[in-house]
Order: structure tokens, then C-alpha cells, then sequence
């Protein structure tokens, strides 16, 4: 396993900061490598805050960290698949699979407040809910367009719905 791999934010393809995961069990190594990713998540989402001043770019540059995971080797964010049997998971485990999701919903919610968009937290999860959603769909099919296209349509919707 790599470091840093436990489905949490890091280097994707390319260079550019993007969900790196692996099809592994929640061991304790998965679990030790969420804990030594979790700065690199915080450092992804901090950069693209600090490169890009419109929501519409954060946005955009939010959605490519989801589908360099796809482009590369047709890989799934490891929480969402965790989540998947998150019952099944030790407690250990659950709290690092829900702490990703909250980190990437606060983060969300807060570049949507600043935005000054009515609704920052339901908007926060809607994006979250639709992007892990789109991703294992686009992945049964091998489409990162098809994730691509439900990605921009999610944030036009919410853009739209929210003026």
C-alpha cells in the first residue's frame, strides 16, 4: 500500500491534488495511512482555495480531484467504497470515513458561504452526495464523462437554483 492512499485527498495524475485510493480492506495499515493523508486532504483543499478566487473555480477544480481518480486506472474514492459496508467497518475506521466526509462538506459549505449562496451546508452535501454517487456510476461504465457531465450539471443546478 502507498502512503497517503486511504481515499483521502492527495497527488492525483498529473500532478494536481486529487482523491487517491485503493481497493483494500480497512486494516490497521489503511487505517494508519487515512491518519498520514489526512494532511495532504487538508493541503488539496487549501490550494485550491488559495488558487482560485470564484466558486465556480473552486468548484471546477473540486470535481477534477473526483475524476483524475477516474482517469487514473479507473479508481474509486476508498471512502465512498467504505462506505458502502460502513456497518461492517470497525469503529476506528467509521470515524475516519465520516471525518472525510465532513472535512470535504465543511470545506464545501464554506466556499459556498463566502460565495454568499443561500443554503451552504445542503449545498455542501448535495455536491459531495452527487460527485461519490456519479463516480461509481461512471465507473461501472469506464465514462469519466459521464461522472464529468453529472458533476457540471449538479453545480449549474445548484447555481441556478440558488440566485
Amino acid at each position: 500500500m502507498r502512503a497517503g492512499t486511504w481515499g483521502a485527498i492527495g497527488t492525483g495524475v498529473r500532478g494536481e491534488p486529487g482523491f487517491v485510493s485503493i481497493a483494500a480492506s480497512a486494516t490497521a495499515s489503511s487505517l494508519a495511512s487515512a491518519n498520514r493523508a489526512a494532511g495532504s486532504r487538508a493541503t488539496a483543499l487549501a490550494a485550491i482555495a488559495a488558487k482560485h478566487a470564484t466558486i465556480d473555480a473552486r468548484l471546477d477544480a473540486y470535481q477534477r480531484l473526483f475524476a483524475n481518480v477516474l482517469r487514473d486506472g479507473h479508481r474509486l474514492c476508498m471512502c465512498g467504497m467504505l462506505a458502502a459496508d460502513f456497518d461492517a467497518l470497525p469503529a476506528n475506521v467509521r470515524r475516519e470515513v465520516r471525518a472525510f466526509f465532513d472535512d470535504n462538506e465543511l470545506w464545501l459549505a464554506k466556499i459556498f458561504a463566502d460565495a454568499k449562496r443561500p443554503r451552504p451546508k445542503l449545498s455542501a452535501r448535495v455536491v459531495l452526495s452527487a460527485f461519490e454517487g456519479a463516480m461509481l456510476v461512471a465507473r461501472a461504465y469506464g465514462d469519466v464523462g459521464r461522472f464529468e457531465a453529472v458533476a457540471r450539471s449538479v453545480v449549474a443546478q445548484l447555481m441556478r437554483d440558488d440566485d
